[in-house]
């Protein structure tokens, strides 16, 4: 890469930093753009990209053997710490026949419950010795932040034994009161489903893997459950139901009954979010929380998902919220406009009826 251009993609890496922005998008043939509270903002004051400029900075920090694999699969998704010490999640692709790439900002900074919006109970997990629990929300909710938040908490305060199967792996831990090995597959292990073989053999305590690849990933980690382990993982769903829903159709028809009985005998909860603008104009995070009860298990193995709605709205004294309790409170605290409550819904009357009730 040329010395201009080395300034030029260096002052852009800066300038996600600088504006907050999560996401930096390079497309031949437009101005790099920014992603910022959800919203692509075309730097107009850029020089449109051309196909050298972009394999230009794509071939600089790529090793051989990452150029070949996205020359074969024609798609590479990698995580990489610049010279400025700005570390990025990096979605390298094809389109048009030319190269592309979308850097996502990944913080030093990990953020505590309190600071992310998150309720107390959600606390309720790190002292579990056991079970499933599953962010779970749409592409870009902030699921991963929440995710690392949990386990850097449980580093801090627990002397636990952590692994991780990730690919990327995206943020780097620093063992504190616990142990947290990191493996990222194919580099450390050749697939998600021999890293839990692996794991299985270890002496761990709490286990997260990035990405569900298919059932067999899911059949592993529930015989580590069922050892004694607690499993963090991440899902795109858009309510807690959903997410359950998601966790059995991975499985052949066949097979529904049976997995129905193993998720609820596993499952110990669910964190469900999205990430909607606030009244300053930057986003909050909006969340239902779902505790694996006597009700919950019962309600899955009988396939009664949709009832699920009605236990997050009666079980606020376990810790429990449904998504339309939070959107209200939210609403009633003047963070976000009813309008944006409303949008984001499970049943709009109820939550009309609940912004308008002093809580």
């Amino acid at each position: 890469m040329h010395t201009t251009q080395t300034i030029i993609f260096n002052k852009l890496l800066t300038t996600v930093v600088e504006r907050r922005a999560s996401d930096l998008h390079l497309t031949v043939g437009t101005p790099p753009a920014l992603r910022i509270e959800g919203k692509l903002i075309i730097l107009e004051d850029q020089e449109i990209l051309t196909p050298d400029f972009i394999k230009g900075i794509i071939n600089s920090f790529l090793d051989l053997e990452q150029k070949e694999e996205l020359e074969k699969n024609r798609q590479l998704v990698i995580a990489y710490s610049f010279d400025q010490k700005l570390r990025f999640k990096i979605n390298i692709y094809y389109q048009k026949g030319f190269l592309g790439a979308v850097f996502r900002y990944i913080s030093p900074i990990i953020k505590n419950f309190s600071d992310l919006g998150l309720p107390k109970s959600i606390e309720k997990f790190l002292s579990l010795k056991k079970g499933l629990v599953v962010i779970s929300g749409p592409f870009d909710s902030g699921k991963t932040t929440t995710l690392i938040s949990i386990l850097e908490t449980i580093n801090k305060t627990g002397k636990k034994n952590i692994f991780t199967l990730e690919k990327p792996i995206e943020y780097i831990f620093i063992n504190d009161q616990s142990i947290i090995e990191q493996r990222e597959i194919e580099k450390d292990v050749n697939s998600f489903e021999q890293g839990l073989d692996l794991i299985s053999n270890e002496d761990v305590d709490i286990i997260f893997i990035s990405q569900i690849t298919n059932k067999e990933v899911f059949s592993k980690i529930f015989k580590l459950i069922e050892g004694g382990r607690l499993v963090f993982i991440i899902l795109e769903a858009e309510q807690a139901y959903q997410t359950i829903e998601k966790i059995i159709n991975f499985f052949p028809s066949s097979e529904k009954e049976k997995i129905q009985e193993i998720v609820a005998n596993n499952l110990a909860g669910i964190i469900n979010q999205k990430l909607i603008p606030s009244l300053n104009k930057e986003r909050i995070l909006a969340y239902e929380i779902l505790f694996a009860n006597l009700s919950v298990k019962n309600l899955i193995k009988e396939e009664k998902l949709k009832q699920l709605n009605s236990i997050l709205q009666i079980s606020q004294a376990e810790g429990m919220i449904s998504m339309d309790k939070c959107l209200a409170q939210l609403v009633r605290n003047a963070k976000i406009s009813l309008e944006e409550a409303l949008k984001n819904a499970i049943d709009m009357e109820n939550l009309k009826t609940m912004a308008e009730r002093t809580f």
